[in-house]
């Protein structure tokens, strides 16, 4: 990090941009509907109970044993979370940042990195929600910083480059590519000496038992089948096509284009030179470390394109450093930036800027889906807590609602309405502690569970299940909520 100086404009407006939108999106967007299922994993880890074998979760563990540390000496006010995760966010920009300056970007360059980064308001909302985009955006950040700056031509740059990657992996699974670029780099780097390579070998291996060994040992069919088969269920069917399925891929890239305005402007204005660009990439003396870097990032940007459904929000973990990249490359091909395309870059910025209402509906409360405000489900979270003692149970398709009200949810809702699989066979709903149809309307039966709340018309609930609910609870207390003739329902046992 020896560039790294505060003095310098570009890097200062950078941070002040980036922590006053970061603070506004923390306090002022709802509640995204992942973040409760993240702060219940949180909670597990926290509690005796132990993730995937108590309660199922569809990522690998480090952003909830992160984060379990921060709210163990923080405190857990959603607020204060969000402000941590958006520094994981921040650390992120400034590192390709680094990346910048370490290429030698010209000033132009830096300042079109600061405001492009910065003023993007997609890219901050999702780095300030409780999710693990945050974490897994600064670890892998980290570890290409740390490759680009060649790093790795000593034995504990080697073990920081593994250990960046691995956290990265631990917190988000799609981060892997990177750490597999690098190994092969290793093997192309050591050439024939086998001693030298060993100690990498080693120390990788050994990382990655620290990481996981645990859910391994403990659980490892649970872990496993999480990990990797969960989210193929989720998304059988979304597609009635395989057509449909590449139709809609597609659709999505187009959206992260329009989510990244001056990223693509960038990318058109090299694609116009690519040979020129390519011939320069090969002839910089850091081409190496160049070279590295590019592929390790778009091994990250490959694999996201094979899950069955593409989430935009996703490839925000590769932007930092792949912008710089992107910038270096246009600022060797344009090296003066002429007004022409400095003026266009800087309306694209303020364009993405002021777009919030097109990048981020939740600002507006347009999408009914995601526009459940942070003060009702804390004031919702209260009544539960009321109507309930230590040690009850509840049924709710948001986990963050258990998280504080201080409730267990039933097995299979630790995860919301993800860990409801309706067709799923009773045997391996069981097995893998995931809800169908008929162990969702055994939970009534549990003497442990003494309240019921969800919003009225909520899918989740089917007619058998509502039956059975006003036969063996009633209905103690209502809450204004998305929609005004839809409120939140908060049922008790009878």
């Amino acid at each position: 990090m020896s560039n790294f100086n505060l003095k310098e404009k570009p890097l200062i407006a950078l941070i002040l941009i980036s922590i006053f939108t970061s603070i506004f999106s923390a306090y002022f967007t709802s509640i995204q509907g992942d973040e409760g299922f993240y702060l219940y994993a949180v909670k597990t880890i926290k509690g005796p109970q132990t993730l995937y074998e108590d309660v199922n979760y569809c990522q690998f563990p480090g952003f909830p044993v992160i984060f379990s540390v921060i709210s163990g000496i923080f405190g857990d006010n959603f607020y204060h979370l969000r402000l941590f995760s958006a520094l994981f966010g921040i650390g992120s920009f400034i590192l390709g940042y680094l990346s910048c300056k370490y290429l030698g970007v010209s000033n132009r360059g830096l300042w079109i990195y600061a405001l492009s980064i910065s003023l993007n308001t997609y890219m901050i909302y999702f780095t300030t929600l409780v999710r693990p985009i945050s974490t897994t955006a600064f670890f892998c950040s980290l570890s290409l910083y740390l490759m680009l700056t060649e790093r790795y031509k000593t034995n504990f740059g080697v073990f920081v480059i593994l250990l960046s990657g691995w956290m990265a992996i631990w917190s988000r699974m799609t981060a892997f590519p990177i750490l597999i670029v690098f190994h092969l780099f290793l093997i192309y780097y050591y050439g024939y000496n086998y001693k030298k390579y060993f100690f990498p070998i080693l120390t990788s291996l050994s990382l990655g038992f620290i990481f996981f060994g645990y859910y391994l040992i403990v659980t490892p069919e649970k872990f496993i089948f999480n990990n990797l088969t969960a989210h193929t269920l989720l998304y059988e069917g979304f597609y009635e096509s395989r057509i449909d399925q590449i139709i809609g891929k597609f659709r999505h890239l187009i959206g992260l284009s329009d989510k990244f305005f001056v990223i693509t402007l960038l990318l058109i204005l090299l694609s116009v030179h690519f040979k020129e660009a390519f011939r320069k990439l090969l002839q910089h003396p850091k081409r190496e470390s160049l070279l590295l870097t590019i592929l390790a990032i778009s091994g990250v940007f490959l694999i996201h394109l094979t899950p069955h459904r593409i989430l935009r929000e996703h490839f925000i973990i590769i932007i930092p450093v792949s912008t710089a990249l992107i910038i270096f490359g246009v600022d060797r091909l344009y090296p003066k930036f002429n007004r022409y395309i400095i003026g266009i870059l800087f309306l694209l910025i303020g364009f993405q800027f002021f777009s919030i209402r097109h990048h981020i509906p939740y600002f507006a409360r347009e999408n009914s889906l995601e526009k459940l405000t942070i003060q009702t489900m804390l004031k919702i979270s209260k009544k539960v807590a009321h109507y309930s003692n230590e040690g009850d149970m509840i049924i709710t398709p948001e986990p963050e609602v258990a998280y504080y009200s201080r409730r267990d949810v039933i097995k299979g809702l630790g995860s919301g309405c993800f860990g409801c699989r309706l067709n799923m066979s009773d045997e391996i709903a069981i097995k893998y502690g995931y809800l169908n149809e008929n162990l969702f309307l055994k939970a009534l039966d549990n003497d442990k569970v003494k309240v019921v709340s969800f919003e009225e018309g909520h899918w989740f609930f089917g007619e058998r299940f509502l039956q059975k609910l006003h036969k063996d609870f009633e209905l103690i207390d209502t809450v204004p909520y998305r929609d005004s003739s839809k409120p939140y329902l908060i049922f008790i046992r009878k």
